[in-house]
């Protein structure tokens, strides 16, 4: 009994809550007039159905007010149509989760134009309901975004989304921004590029232009410095490449090299273009020292100059040929003369000496007088001492007399005095060349003696003053003898 009296007021609650929410919609929520005496949810007995009879319930079911009339709750099942339940004596439409009762019928307010988010919440034109709220009403393939229908796909300010502007100079394309690129040029990355004449993208993007290349019309091409040509992937010097001389493709034949653009013949060191060939000046007969320059019959070139040429054994010495190993002009070699009395031997220089002279080393000398090779070779006189007749004797100055085997001055030289071997006697000295008597201290020499003048009668105050008779010398002076 208490669980179909908690069912009963169940189901008079949901009751209560159908009739409150259609008394405030201004229905009776569809009820099925019922021809009887009664009138089915007249809960109250007032004689109609009104938010009085769900006030009336309200106190029932939650204040423990008073019963409804036991009609109100007579099975009327038999009187609802299809699709329709009896809810306190009420024929009320049966909609089934999460489609809800408005104005009798059953809709799901999630998505219901009319009814969006609540019954009679009617969409306005152009909307339609989205979860519960009414939104812009797009076309297929268009977003509503701020009230605006717009192709996300290619919308600049909405690109692959609400919001999602490009930056300037940027399109939308496929919902992604883009760069947008002027005519003539194309995207490569994140830049609009003239794959023309960009090397780094040179005729399409990423194909990058090798280091000394440049981008011409979309192709890669060599670009050459000034001074140079491009032949063919490489840049050259058509002024001295020997294999584009003077222009691309023009190759020196070997032996050659590009000078000035024009292909001439290369000689090697020590050589001369002479036209086509390169000789060597110095021993070639036709081109002897300078092109051209040919040598007569009979001569040679020799260090570039034409000499004759002699025969063999002899050399030319200067247009003649000379025989180098006994011409004393050209001794060993020509030009190479020997000194007088010299003769050439073997190509050497050799002393001859006339009769009376020998050779001593490089020279031709007399024996009999020469000092240095005195009486023979090598033997050299003492200082002082001259050769003489192949001896060495000696030799006295000017003023001096050889005596024996000294130099001796006949003028004062007591053991030569006046000449060898004149010896002065003691107490003379040589003077001269006279030997004279040497008078002690006092005297004097009065011819043949030493005399004092002071007191000599014979030679009084000088030599041969004689006192007369009856005189004396007194202090170099005669006077009477007293």
């Amino acid at each position: 009994m208490n669980e179909f009296k908690f069912l009963h007021r169940f189901c008079i609650a949901n009751c209560v809550l159908i009739l409150v929410f259609l008394a405030f919609l201004g229905t009776t929520a569809n009820a099925v007039d019922i021809t009887d005496a009664y009138i089915c949810g007249d809960a109250n007995s007032d004689g109609s159905i009104n938010v009085g009879d769900a006030v009336y319930l309200i106190n029932y079911v939650f204040k423990s007010g008073p019963a409804p009339d036991e009609d109100c709750f007579a099975d009327c099942n038999d009187a609802c149509p299809a699709g329709y339940e009896c809810i306190a004596g009420i024929c009320v439409i049966n909609c089934i989760l999460p489609e809800i009762n408005c104005g009798g019928e059953c809709v799901n307010t999630t998505d219901d134009d009319d009814n969006c988010g609540g019954c009679g919440n009617a969409c306005p034109p152009g909307y339609e309901c989205v979860g519960g709220s009414c939104q812009l009403a797009c076309p297929p393939g268009q977003t509503d975004c701020g009230g605006q229908c717009v192709d996300t796909q290619n919308d600049e300010d909405n690109c692959g989304g609400c919001g999602n502007a490009c930056p300037p100079g940027y399109i939308c394309n496929g919902s992604a921004c883009q760069l947008e690129c002027p005519s003539g040029t194309t995207k490569c990355g994140a830049e609009c590029v003239d794959t023309n004449d960009d090397e780094d993208n040179c005729g399409m993007c990423g194909n990058i232009c090798p280091p000394g290349y440049v981008c011409n019309a979309g192709s890669c091409e060599l670009e050459c410095p000034t001074g140079m040509t491009k032949c063919g992937s490489e840049c050259v010097d058509t002024n001295d490449d020997e294999d584009n001389c003077g222009g691309c493709g023009n190759v020196c034949p070997t032996g050659y090299i590009c000078n000035g653009s024009v292909c001439q013949l290369e000689c090697p060191t020590g050589t001369t273009k002479c036209g086509s060939e390169c000789v060597d000046t110095n021993d070639d007969e036709d081109n002897c020292g300078m092109c051209g320059n040919t040598c007569p019959p009979g001569y040679v070139c020799n260090a570039g100059s034409c000499v004759l040429s002699c025969p063999s054994g002899l050399t030319n010495c200067g247009g003649q040929c000379k025989d180098t190993q006994t011409d004393e002009d050209n001794c060993g070699a020509c030009g190479n003369a020997c000194p007088t009395g010299y003769i050439c031997n073997g190509s050497a220089c050799e002393l001859v000496c006339p009769s009376g002279t020998i050779k001593c080393g490089s020279e031709c000398v007399d024996t009999n007088d020469d000092e240095d090779n005195c009486g023979g070779c090598g033997l050299a006189c003492p200082p002082g001492y001259v050769c003489n007749s192949g001896s060495c004797v000696l030799s006295c100055p000017s003023g001096l007399t050889k005596c024996g085997p000294d130099c001796v001055d006949t003028i004062d030289d007591e053991d030569n005095c006046g000449g060898c071997g004149l010896t002065c006697p003691p107490g003379y000295t040589c003077s001269g060349g006279s030997c004279q008597l040497i008078c002690p201290s006092g005297q004097t020499k009065c011819g043949t003696e030493c005399i004092d003048l002071q007191n000599n009668e014979e030679n009084c105050g000088s030599c041969g003053n004689i006192c007369g008779p009856g005189y004396k010398c007194v202090n170099g002076s005669c006077v009477v003898c007293p």
